[in-house]
């Protein structure tokens, strides 16, 4: 191994295992101290997973909703994965996103059945 400070080479033998490092180390000239106080971990070569924003117990709350919501309706799990359930989650957000100040009770803004069967058969 060559020190580029140093100029010199280090010599490694089974017999001194790391000793000339660790020797050469604390008499270099140019040793800098941030490169060998600090060793890197898995971490800085792979970042974190992300961390979700949403609290664990709301999303614990949605996937119990969301699993009665099956149950008690008889659909199949995989109905949450559709466009149109992500369509209707994501308007009773944004609804109640914009009147989150009253107690807007969610029967209020879902329409009766017959308008939808009304609606369905109009077109």
């Amino acid at each position: 191994m060559c020190c580029d400070a140093y100029k010199g080479l280090l010599l490694h033998s089974s017999l001194n295992d790391t000793n000339n490092l660790r020797t050469h180390v604390k008499s270099c000239p140019k040793k800098e101290k941030s490169s060998f106080a600090y060793q890197k971990t898995v971490h800085d070569f792979y970042s974190p997973l992300k961390s979700s924003p949403i609290p664990r117990e709301i999303k614990f709350s949605v996937t119990e909703a969301c699993t009665e919501f099956c149950a008690l309706d008889a659909r199949a799990f995989d109905v949450m994965r559709g466009d149109g359930f992500k369509n209707l989650a994501k308007t009773l957000f944004d609804a109640d996103r914009a009147t989150s100040t009253s107690s807007t009770e969610i029967t209020d803004l879902l329409s009766h059945p017959t308008y939808f069967m009304n609606k369905v058969i109009s077109k």
